[in-house]
C-alpha cells in the first residue's frame, strides 16, 4: 500500500470527493515504495500541486484533480477553463498546464540539491536525477465522455486518467500503467535510500528532537544539505532511545519547577 503524506485521515477535512477518492485508490493500488503527497506547498512561488506522486523506479508525477462534470463545462482551450460551478461562472488556469507548472516548480527545487542531479562526469549533468511528469484526474467523467465531449483535442488522452478507471475494482496494473504513460521522457531511474529520504525533506519539511543529558530537548532542523547517511550510520531513532535512556530528568524536573 502506497504512503499518503500526511496521512489520509488528516487530510479528509479539506479534500474534496473527488480527491477523496483518488487518495483512496493511490493507497489501495500503488505498491508500498510509492509515496504520495497531498497538497504540500513548493517552490519559492509557494505552489500546491494537489497530488504528487514519487516511485523509485519511475520518478515524479505532479496531478490534478477535477471534479468536473461534463456538462459543467462551457469552454475549455489549452490556456483557460470555464465552468458552472453552484451557479457561478468560474475561470480557471487549464489545470494540465497548472501541473506541469507544478512539475516545474517542483524540478527546479530538487535541482538545488546536489545529491539529486546527474554527476559532472554525465552528459546530462546538473539535470535531475528521475523523470518527472504531469497530469490530470477526471473522478466524475468517464474516458466515453473525454473523447465524445472533445476535451481530448485539448488535454491529450494519456495525460488523463478518467472515473471508470479509478473504481474501486478497477485493475491496479491498469491504472498504474495510466501514471506511468504521462511521463513524456522516460528513463531507467532507481533512486536510493538518502536520495528518496532528501526528497521527501524537500516536500514535506521535518524535525528532530534531540536532547542532551541534563538540558531539556530542542527542536533542530534537519539540514537537507548535509552528507547524506551511510549504511554504517546508527538510526537516529536508536539514538534518542539511547539519550532518553541516559538523560537525567531530575535536571529536567528541576528546570520545569524553577
Amino acid at each position: 500500500m502506497a504512503t499518503l503524506i500526511p496521512s489520509l485521515n488528516s487530510c479528509l477535512g479539506r479534500m474534496t470527493s473527488g480527491e477523496k477518492r483518488f487518495a483512496r485508490r493511490l493507497e489501495a493500488f500503488l505498491e508500498g515504495d510509492y509515496l504520495c503527497w497531498y497538497d504540500v506547498t513548493v517552490g519559492i512561488k509557494r505552489r500546491r500541486p494537489d497530488f504528487l506522486i514519487l516511485n523509485p523506479h519511475r520518478g515524479l508525477l505532479a496531478l490534478e484533480v477535477k471534479d468536473w462534470k461534463v456538462g459543467s463545462i462551457i469552454r475549455l482551450d489549452p490556456q483557460l477553463v470555464e465552468a458552472e460551478f453552484d451557479g457561478r461562472l468560474v475561470k480557471d488556469v487549464n489545470p494540465l498546464l497548472k501541473s506541469r507548472e507544478f512539475m516545474t516548480a517542483t524540478v527546479d527545487m530538487l535541482k538545488r540539491d546536489p545529491l539529486l542531479v546527474e554527476p559532472a562526469t554525465s552528459k546530462y549533468a546538473g539535470k535531475l536525477c528521475m523523470p518527472y511528469g504531469h497530469g490530470l484526474v477526471l473522478p466524475n467523467i468517464s474516458r466515453q465522455e473525454f473523447e465524445t465531449s472533445g476535451m481530448q483535442d485539448v488535454m491529450p488522452g494519456r495525460l488523463v486518467i478518467c472515473k471508470d478507471e479509478m473504481t474501486e475494482s478497477a485493475d491496479s496494473e491498469a491504472f498504474q500503467q495510466r501514471l506511468w504513460d504521462m511521463f513524456t521522457q522516460p528513463f531507467r531511474c532507481l533512486l536510493q535510500l538518502p536520495q528518496i529520504d532528501r526528497i521527501r525533506w524537500h516536500l514535506f519539511p521535518d524535525v528532530r528532537i534531540v536532547s542532551r543529558q541534563g538540558i531539556l530537548p530542542s527542536i533542530v532542523q534537519i539540514d537537507p544539505c548535509a552528507d547524506a547517511p551511510s549504511s554504517n550510520d546508527i538510526p537516529y531513532w536508536q539514538l534518542w532511545k539511547a539519550e532518553w535512556k541516559d538523560m537525567d530528568f531530575s535536571a529536567i524536573k528541576a528546570e520545569w519547577y524553577k
